[in-house]
């Protein structure tokens, strides 16, 4: 791969990697933490990303075991040891963080079995049909376990109890969930005695609750009660959701008459924030990313053009085999294409139901030679469908993308000469001086190469501005 040479390269960007202090952990961290949520082995260009990652000096990695059923970790691990056996002085740079609490996917589906079959675990609790909860130590303990072995290494630097407030709804009882999260953070502490990790804190968005809501946790209930298990706890770190329209941390006063950002400061803890390229603004998910351009006229053409012609093989199909009309996709795209709105959901959609249930279906057809000439016409007439759609609504979002632009360039002028949304606001970012790492999701090689392309970091007291009026506007 070169890697050296990269390595040097990147090493000469233009943007600021500065390590910053993770609050009382000391540990030095790089301002952008890369984010895996979507880091799986069937997604090569992840890994190639991660690698340009750690070559540019983001030596932060944020994980957890339920992401991809615990193939993101898996894929950091061969690529951490990969990267040392080419940079093995850069051991003592890389800082690890993962979660835990959380049981989806994998691991629900064999607590279910179980439960099924009589075997019920204690401090095991049911949320939805595909999320459960447990932050019993015999569970952190055998989850630690797994997430090492994932990673191929003997210690994590960071373990955060992934939203604790689910257990907290469930239980109705804020004195049974602090028993519940002591027996936690006890045990985490056993594991920081025996090398296994560093420090451990929390991620929630329920620190950015109202006082009053049932589920809003206070850092500084939690604060002491982790004071209460020793002077020297390592209850150290804690991340929240912070973007352009989410900017609660900043400025709403919800812990004892302080912000989030302020409270947590006051007990010195490391501050991470997530999401910062999606928001939940006034009921609706907002993006800001900017999407390649398309011509819109031509998107619109080839996709009505396409959708007939998918229309057609499906009517086709229906005629000469009736007995499979699963395979219906155009014609329920026509009835619903006006109420697709927002292209990541879309993709979601995409990825979790049409494509699983599009293999699915084509394998139901006969393996004879006319079929198998119309299976693979109609794949590549439906991708491309697909690709269409996906087409047409980047387009639509670039246009709410370019209001955002146009208002930033107008009240903060250095940020005129940068032509991505996702840079624009990972600028001001950078410049909360409250934040000492954002974690982004970065699926693609182009991310790093956007993000060594930023200029310098506004001033804090514009920033602060920005974010007291941007919502007003949009």
């Amino acid at each position: 791969m070169g890697l050296a040479l990269q390595k040097e390269e990147f090493n000469n960007s233009a943007i600021n990697l500065s390590k910053r202090r993770l609050g009382r952990t000391n540990l030095m961290v790089s301002p952008v933490c890369f984010g895996s949520l979507r880091l799986t082995p069937q997604n090569g260009i992840y890994k190639e990303t991660l690698f340009k990652a750690l070559e540019s000096g983001i030596h932060f990695i944020d994980t957890s075991g339920t992401y991809g059923n615990g193939a993101s970790e898996i894929v950091i691990g061969e690529a951490i040891r990969e990267y040392l056996h080419e940079f093995p002085q850069d051991k003592d740079e890389l800082v690890l963080c993962t979660k835990m609490g959380v049981i989806q996917g994998a691991t629900l589906q064999e607590m279910n079995k179980r439960v099924n079959t009589g075997n019920k675990t204690p401090g095991f609790y049911k949320i939805t049909d595909r999320v459960s909860y447990c932050l019993t130590p015999e569970f952190i303990e055998s989850q630690l376990s797994m997430s090492l072995r994932r990673l191929q290494v003997n210690k994590v630097n960071i373990v955060l109890l992934q939203n604790p407030e689910y257990l907290l709804k469930t239980l109705g009882s804020k004195d049974t969930f602090l028993k519940y999260l002591k027996a936690a953070f006890e045990h985490l502490e056993v594991e920081v005695a025996k090398g296994r990790i560093d420090h451990y804190g929390i991620s929630s968005s329920a620190f950015l609750k109202k006082e009053i809501a049932q589920d809003h946790l206070s850092i500084k209930e939690i604060y002491e009660l982790a004071e209460s298990i020793s002077e020297n706890h390592h209850f150290s770190v804690a991340q929240v959701p912070f973007n352009l329209f989410e900017t609660s941390p900043l400025f709403l006063k919800n812990q004892n008459d302080k912000t989030f950002f302020e409270a947590a400061k006051e007990y010195d803890l490391g501050l991470l924030t997530c999401r910062p390229l999606t928001s939940h603004h006034r009921d609706k998910v907002h993006h800001f990313i900017t999407f390649p351009g398309k011509d819109e006229v031509s998107v619109k053409g080839k996709l009505h053009k396409t959708l007939m012609e998918v229309i057609e093989m499906e009517k086709d199909l229906f005629i000469k085999l009736p007995h499979h009309k699963e395979l219906k996709w155009g014609h329920l795209l026509r009835s619903n294409l006006h109420k697709i709105s927002d292209w990541w959901k879309w993709n979601l959609y995409l990825q979790k139901q049409i494509l699983p249930s599009l293999q699915n279906c084509i394998d139901q057809l006969p393996p004879v030679p006319e079929w198998n000439h119309w299976k693979i016409n109609y794949v590549n007439n439906v991708h491309t469908l697909f690709s269409l759609i996906t087409d047409s609504l980047q387009g639509i979002a670039n246009l709410r993308t370019n209001q955002i632009c146009h208002y930033l360039n107008e009240h903060c002028d250095i940020l005129e000469g940068e032509s991505k949304l996702s840079n624009k606001v990972t600028r001001l970012y950078l410049s909360v001086a409250e934040i000492d790492s954002i974690v982004m999701g970065l699926s693609n090689p182009q991310h790093i190469e956007d993000l060594l392309e930023m200029g310098n970091i506004p001033d804090s007291e514009q920033t602060l501005k920005i974010f007291k009026s941007i919502k007003m506007r949009f």
